[in-house]
């Protein structure tokens, strides 16, 4: 009786975070739309509209890759940590899998740009010497599976005490002020951060994982003391930004990196909700599928990109967007057969 009321609260928790990352997949996938095909857009559409999208953009660019993390933290908790001795090989295929994403997009994107691709390209792309834009989030996920592998017992520790939780979170984001950029090899920029190139450092970017681990751990919904922390964390960087302006994002900053923790627990406590409600297949599948949906994303963005293939301004963003997820959605379900 117990275990079969456990596995109906884990379908329960389990729809919650499908939706939230369903909510986190379609508002990346647009805004890559609004970045990449901004020819729709920048100089046909009215004042208000261009002003919207671009702030829709930087408010996804903000908070969708640490919400993905705290979702990936929740999700690793259900899948691999409460047995984690027996699931490094699922975690290990997990990253593999990713990988191997990464890898189609980043190859795909190069391909679609340059027409060409020689041997130098190839090596330069499978060592990580040349990481290609719009694929490197996959990269970052990709690595923190092979990280959980190492350091799995160590995650279960940290998020045992929410004081100890705290202690390291805080290290992590602080470390970003002391980090020598400038010399950060690639290789090390997927875990640190880099000023060559666009990363997404799991490293700093952690605390929303551990968070997400520290709330599946204890079955946490709603809690005053996070809602709070939450709240003071990303406070502190909207008043940054009203006296210094953005903060940076390549690498993080510090008031960039605590920006999202107050929507990533808000959007959390909304999934949540309507995680109760069942809004049919379709907005579920692009939570269970949401790295093929972006796979898929990235190539037909990349190919709209240099192909212009409608004449109709800015409503060209939201026929692209429905393009892709309508094409990626029959891949999916021929696939998954």
């Amino acid at each position: 009786m117990l275990e079969e009321i456990q596995k109906i609260n884990d379908a329960k928790r389990n729809m919650a975070l499908d939706y939230m990352k369903a909510i986190l997949t379609i508002n990346m996938i647009f805004a890559h739309t609004i970045q990449l095909l901004s020819f729709f857009w920048d100089s046909s559409a009215p004042k208000l509209i261009s002003r919207s999208l671009g702030f829709l953009s930087l408010f996804v660019n903000i908070t969708t890759f640490s919400s993905f993390l705290f979702c990936f933290g929740y999700v690793f908790y259900v899948a691999y940590f409460k047995n984690f001795k027996n699931s490094k090989q699922k975690l290990f295929r997990n990253g593999i899998n990713t990988l191997i994403a990464y890898y189609i997009s980043a190859f795909g994107i190069f391909i679609i740009d340059n027409e060409v691709i020689g041997f130098g390209n190839i090596y330069n792309i499978l060592v990580l010497n040349n990481i290609i834009g719009y694929s490197e989030f996959l990269l970052a996920f990709s690595f923190i599976s092979f990280l959980t592998i190492f350091i799995g017992d160590y995650i279960l520790k940290i998020t045992s005490n929410y004081r100890i939780l705290l202690i390291y979170s805080v290290i992590l984001i602080v470390s970003s002020s002391f980090i020598p950029y400038s010399i950060i090899p690639p290789q090390l920029g997927i875990f640190i951060g880099s000023s060559k190139f666009a990363s997404f450092p799991i490293l700093l970017y952690f605390p929303y994982f551990l968070l997400g681990v520290y709330i599946s751990k204890n079955n946490i919904v709603f809690n005053k003391y996070i809602l709070i922390g939450t709240a003071a964390l990303s406070s502190s960087s909207i008043l940054y930004i009203t006296i210094w302006g953005m903060p940076s994002r390549f690498p993080p900053s510090i008031f960039w990196l605590t920006l999202s923790f107050l929507y990533t627990y808000c959007l959390y406590l909304l999934c949540s909700q309507i995680g109760k409600i069942n809004f049919g297949v379709f907005f579920k599948r692009i939570g269970q599928n949401s790295l093929l949906y972006l796979l898929i994303s990235n190539l037909v963005l990349r190919y709209f990109m240099h192909h212009n293939p409608f004449n109709v301004g800015w409503w060209g963003i939201f026929i692209v967007t429905g393009i892709i997820f309508i094409v990626a959605n029959q891949i999916i379900t021929i696939v998954r057969k």
